[in-house]
């Protein structure tokens, strides 16, 4: 998210990827440390110490099951940023084709991380569950936001000036809204 601040999107991007490839060993780590978890002799350990480790690999297990879809939303949101900035930067240049383009790649983007941060609710450690929400939200303004805006550049090109007012203005609300979810 930090990189996010600086609107570094394609380091965000690569971060992203190094996390999902840690989180995917901690996750081939964790399946082989309850396989062999599983086959410790209880009679020669305190019964209190198994279940201690066994509540602590349930817990670790619900957040690698979180963190999967938070990073791969995160990672899709990034790409999403990306686009959109590209796209309102052509948008103010009055490039209307590259604009409609870029904004429609932002709005698929913030509409896949959407969709597997909505994903993320239902499988969320409760702790977490709060900045799925949050996301989904966030995401879902920003590609409204980029999709009215690919509509107002469409309109542009066409010389439909009264469905690109509405549109940029439409866009704007988006991308206002954005800002109501929390985080």
């Amino acid at each position: 998210m930090d990189y996010w601040d600086v609107e570094r999107y394609e380091d965000a991007t690569e971060r992203i990827k190094d996390a999902e490839s840690a989180l995917e060993d901690a996750r081939d780590h964790h399946t082989v440390a309850v396989d062999r978890f599983e086959r410790v002799d209880e009679t020669e350990i305190d019964l209190e110490l198994i279940d201690d480790a066994r509540s602590d690999m349930a817990d670790l297990d619900d957040a690698i099951t979180g963190l999967a879809p938070l990073l791969a939303g995160t990672r899709e949101m990034s790409r999403g940023f990306q686009a959109l900035f590209t796209g309102l930067d052509e948008f103010v240049e009055e490039r209307w084709n590259t604009a409609a383009s870029d904004l429609d790649e932002a709005s698929t983007r913030f509409g896949s991380a959407e969709d597997r941060f909505r994903d993320g609710e239902e499988t969320a450690p409760v702790e977490m569950r709060s900045d799925f929400i949050d996301l989904t939200c966030m995401s879902g303004h920003f590609s409204d936001a980029a999709r009215h805006y690919r509509d107002a550049a469409n309109a542009a090109d066409e010389e439909d000036w009264d469905t690109f007012e509405a549109r940029v203005d439409a866009g704007e609300a988006a991308l206002e809204a954005s800002g109501d979810c929390e985080l």
